[in-house]
């Protein structure tokens, strides 16, 4: 399948963490105030970029279950759809090009200052682009969220910095599904997001 083998291979070797240590408790008497995040120093580059997400039909791996059924949709529950990345504070935002691929909103953030890892949500539905060598655009598009109308969560790494490469893991209720309403519903799924750098 398209990019699967790369994302699997990433799936299988991939070293995921969370947050940072817990700051220590102000002292008695002590000013609180929020802390100031830090802005982004991921090398990564704004502009158009290439959001892919592959789900499982088979799998014995604990952190990425089998989507069920399988076999559904027909085209597999694999997407490449395109998102604009642009910064957004100590955030970065990709968001769906334009509306007939949906509506993506992606936000993520160094989960370590200075580090490759990253942590983040993921939310609305992509519309496969058909951004294969072919062209081919598949039937199949993904929804994101959390079974309670929220936002997936995102983790992932920074791979590739000369190219600004991520890959990670979403979980949550994600849905791939085609025109008839074919859907298989996965609990985590692969995402890898990458410059867009078609002719």
């Amino acid at each position: 399948m398209r990019r699967a083998a790369l994302l699997v291979l990433c799936a299988l070797t991939m070293k995921c963490t969370g947050g940072g240590t817990p700051a220590a408790p102000s002292p008695p008497g002590a000013p609180t105030s929020a802390p100031t995040a830090p802005a982004s120093n991921l090398p990564l580059q704004a502009g158009p970029q290439l959001l892919s997400v592959v789900g499982f039909g088979l799998s014995d791996n604990p952190l990425y279950p089998p989507c069920s059924p399988i076999l559904v949709p027909h085209d597999g529950p694999n997407v490449d759809t395109l998102v604009t990345l642009e910064r957004d504070g100590e955030y970065w935002v990709a968001r769906s090009t334009k509306p007939e691929l949906g509506n993506v909103e992606l936000r993520f953030r160094e989960s370590t200052v200075g580090g490759r890892h990253v942590t983040g949500t993921i939310r609305g539905t992509g519309v496969d682009a058909g951004t294969t060598p072919s062209g081919t655009v598949h039937d199949v598009r993904v929804a994101f969220a959390d079974g309670s109308g929220g936002d997936a969560t995102v983790e992932g790494e920074l791979t590739a910095p000369l190219t600004g490469h991520l890959n990670g893991r979403i979980a949550g209720v994600l849905s791939f599904s085609d025109q008839v309403g074919n859907t298989a519903t996965c609990s985590a799924i692969i995402w890898s997001l990458q410059p867009d750098r078609r002719p």
